[in-house]
């Protein structure tokens, strides 16, 4: 089983390495995403067929319904040592944008994480996770808004984002909460 949120050459590598009745789950292409014409897909997509291999597309927003009982599930392996994430942490809201950025040149690994003031490893309420502009950053943003930081922070965030490579970034306007 191979889980897709890039597309690209990586898919391509994941073609060739898949077995016979192996499953792709596509969840993003961010490889493409700021590509100014599409690139062609990977040479060898005509593995789909010969390996009878099964690809679906994935939209977290369609599995919602069942985030109560993935917590549950999943906080479980985390507590028991089965499951390990691994993120990218900056330090520092100076550092947001250069993060930001780092997400489109691979400097990440897992998550990338601004941290915001000192937080313990159990508490993340002092840091903003940032993810690629094509999913709802202003969720992250709310989510971060309702921590104990404060919104002043969030202003700023949301200030520093948005002038990003000069790039304009639709937010939702926060302050109305």
């Amino acid at each position: 089983m191979y889980f897709d949120n890039v597309g690209g050459d990586t898919l391509g590598a994941a073609l060739s390495a898949l077995r016979v009745h192996g499953r792709i789950i596509a969840c993003g292409g961010i490889s493409g995403y700021n590509e100014v014409e599409p690139r062609p897909g990977p040479p060898n997509l005509f593995n789909i067929t010969t390996k009878r291999l099964t690809m679906k597309g994935l939209i977290v927003g369609d599995w919602l319904d069942r985030q109560a009982e993935f917590g549950k599930e999943v906080g479980g392996y985390f507590k028991a040592g089965r499951l390990k994430k691994r993120e990218t942490v900056a330090k520092g809201i100076d550092h947001a944008v250069d993060a930001f950025i780092g997400l489109f040149q691979g400097r990440n690994i897992g998550k990338m994480v601004v941290q915001l003031a000192c937080a313990t490893a159990s508490s993340r309420a002092n840091s903003l996770s940032i993810s690629r502009p094509s999913l709802p950053a202003s969720a992250h943003l709310r989510r971060f808004a309702s921590a104990e930081a404060g919104a002043a922070p969030l202003r700023r965030a949301r200030d520093l984002f948005r002038s990003v490579r000069g790039r304009q970034i639709a937010w939702k306007e926060m302050d109305a909460r």
